[in-house]
């Protein structure tokens, strides 16, 4: 099946119609033209004052508007069946519709609203539309359109009657204004018209062509042995990407069409994404693709146009001495002779835009250290995405008794000593974040970012949690761990908190990336726990006299979030938590909330609930 775009362009004589058609196809390269009715055989071989002639005196009205209309038809036969992906006609169905009005009213010296009705009659049946992606009009004021005295067999009465068909013309095509998908103002310079066509003719080609079978592409940009190829294959080996390379497709592209020169960037941008698109259609069980590597600016624009956010940019930036190092390994050439090639090879591709591609990159990977640092960039910048959160709120906005407000402002106050400008979160997390602490029940729960030494960051911290008041649980991570997503269960939990403004930061350092996990990462993560909670639980009711159903309790409630965390319910705190489990699983044996609890519950009947409450998670899960 041909899969092309067609764009019609519309204007009345010396619009510039002919000149943008061919523009575009000196720019593009891989455009057909389809012209003038003159080519196709049910026009008249006729030329010149016959022509003139036969169009607006001789004969029978009504056959030459059918035999204009035949010729129209047989023209969109023609240009259906052209095998380029871009085709430009010279004039469309709208603009005919004016020609047979236009054409009518000047031979038989009628209104245009008389010759509209009459061509509806005469054409009733007999107009094969030709299904165009936009309808360019080149907007003109009408001005002296008179065919030139002096050419033979012309005279001034031609010129009249050539005149009035240019004034019928321009009312027509005035009137049919709105059926134009796009106007340009054809009074702008040539350069001008012709980029705001390109632009029409690019938008147009990436609305054609369908990319349901692409998931996400990330591409790799940056000068030569700056690591993007290493890079590429760490993000297919571990996150089940598919490698490819931008030249199999634009030798693809050439060979379809059978052209070999230089096509225009965006346009080939263009091209390339359709021919990318039967790619994972043909292969749907792939999906997420990786390209390299990425050197022109246009291109790599037009990439992420055409496939916006499913498009990222990731610029690896690596110093010229570890490049020249690694390109003299490779080769087994001197340091001075693979300084030359470098020096070569990046003033070839800073000419086609590598620096500017660096400027709208989504990511920027520092490949300068260890390839594990680098590994964890593009987990974190590029796989996982991250999030900028920048608002905070102060303890006393948290909402807490006296007594934990107190204890949550010595604790912070000492740790933002202490840690300093290794410091890059505080968070309240559990009942405290969310401002429903149950007195006598809830702890306070801290997650922490930072770096250093995790000797010295572990004896700052429990150094102000020690002595508190409240006990104080924390989370601790380093920056580098946090940012690549590397983070436990209940974090991932409370990164989507941290998402949607359930949770808000004491303190959070502007340059933190907060990770971005899938909410299906945050399931699988649950699903592979869920055992181990339970099993948890079941070592816990073995000895009745140990039995703590403060523990008990923490342990049901989280079992109860994992389990609704795979029917995408988000639950947070005791009493949603057991109220939505319940709803969602009624035959599940009643157990005692956090409520009941505080009000006071037999043990011993609480502990026959913790196991009637395992039978049925273990049976039904």
């Amino acid at each position: 099946m041909i899969t092309n775009t067609i764009i019609s362009l519309n204007g009345l004589d010396k619009s510039g119609k002919t000149t943008q058609a061919e523009l575009s196809k000196k720019r593009n390269g891989l455009v057909e033209i389809v012209g003038s009715l003159n080519e196709m055989n049910s026009f008249p071989k006729l030329q010149g004052k016959e022509l003139f002639d036969w169009w607006f005196n001789d004969g029978d009205s009504d056959t030459v508007v059918k035999t204009l209309a035949k010729s129209v038809n047989e023209r969109a036969v023609y240009a259906s069946g052209i095998n380029s992906p871009l085709i430009i006609v010279d004039r469309g169905d709208v603009m005919f519709d004016a020609v047979y009005a236009a054409t009518l009213a000047t031979r038989e010296d009628i209104s245009l609203q008389e010759a509209e009705m009459e061509v509806s009659l005469i054409l009733h049946d007999e107009r094969l539309f030709l299904k165009t992606d936009a309808d360019v009009f080149f907007a003109q004021d009408l001005h002296n359109t008179s065919i030139r005295l002096g050419q033979e067999g012309f005279n001034k009465e031609c010129d009249l009657l050539y005149s009035r068909y240019q004034h019928m013309l321009s009312d027509a095509l005035l009137s049919r204004k709105n059926a134009f998908t796009h106007i340009i103002d054809a009074k702008r310079s040539i350069q001008e018209i012709n980029d705001v066509l390109q632009n029409v003719i690019i938008s147009k080609m990436n609305n054609v062509t369908n990319h349901g079978s692409i998931n996400k592409v990330f591409g790799f940009s940056g000068l030569s042995e700056s690591g993007k190829s290493s890079l590429a294959q760490y993000v297919a080996d571990e996150h089940g990407f598919t490698r490819l390379k931008i030249k199999y497709f634009t030798d693809l592209i050439r060979e379809k069409y059978s052209y070999q020169d230089v096509i225009d960037e965006s346009f080939l941008a263009s091209l390339f994404v359709k021919e990318l698109s039967h790619f994972a259609s043909a292969h749907y069980y792939m999906g997420d693709f990786t390209i390299e590597s990425l050197h022109g600016f246009d291109f790599t624009k037009g990439l992420a146009d055409a496939l916006g956010k499913k498009f990222k940019i990731a610029y690896v930036e690596t110093s010229a001495d570890k490049r020249v190092l690694r390109n003299a390994l490779a080769l087994g050439v001197t340091e001075s002779e693979s300084a030359r090639l470098i020096k070569q090879k990046d003033e070839e591709k800073n000419a086609k835009g590598v620096s500017s591609i660096h400027d709208i990159a989504d990511v920027i990977i520092n490949n300068d250290n260890i390839i594990e640092h680098s590994y964890m960039q593009i987990d974190s910048k590029l796989v996982n995405g991250h999030l900028k959160i920048s608002s905070t709120r102060s303890i006393p906005k948290h909402n807490l008794p006296t007594e934990y407000e107190h204890t949550l402002s010595q604790v912070v106050e000492k740790i933002k000593s202490d840690l300093k400008e290794d410091l890059y979160l505080i968070t309240v997390t559990g009942s405290g974040g969310r401002g429903e602490i149950i007195r006598g029940w809830s702890d306070l729960d801290l997650l922490i970012v930072t770096d250093g030494k995790t000797e010295i960051v572990l004896n700052y911290i429990n150094d102000a949690v020690n002595d508190a008041e409240i006990k104080v649980g924390t989370t601790v991570y380093t920056k580098n761990e946090f940012e690549s997503g590397k983070v436990d269960s209940k974090t991932k939990y409370h990164l989507e908190l941290l998402q949607d403004g359930t949770l808000t930061p004491i303190l959070i350092a502007d340059e933190l990336l907060i990770p971005n996990i899938p909410s299906e990462k945050r399931k699988q993560a649950h699903s592979v726990l869920l055992p181990n909670l339970i099993h948890g639980l079941r070592r816990s009711l073995y000895n009745k006299t140990d039995f703590d159903k403060h523990v008990a309790a923490k342990t049901i409630s989280n079992i109860m979030k994992f389990v609704l965390s795979k029917r995408d319910l988000l639950v947070k705190g005791y009493e949603q938590t057991h109220n939505t489990f319940y709803d969602s699983f009624p035959n599940c044996p009643p157990i005692s909330s956090v409520n009941d609890l505080m009000h006071g519950v037999d043990l011993e009947d609480y502990h026959t609930e913790c196991c009637e409450f395992i039978d049925y998670i273990v049976d039904n899960y």
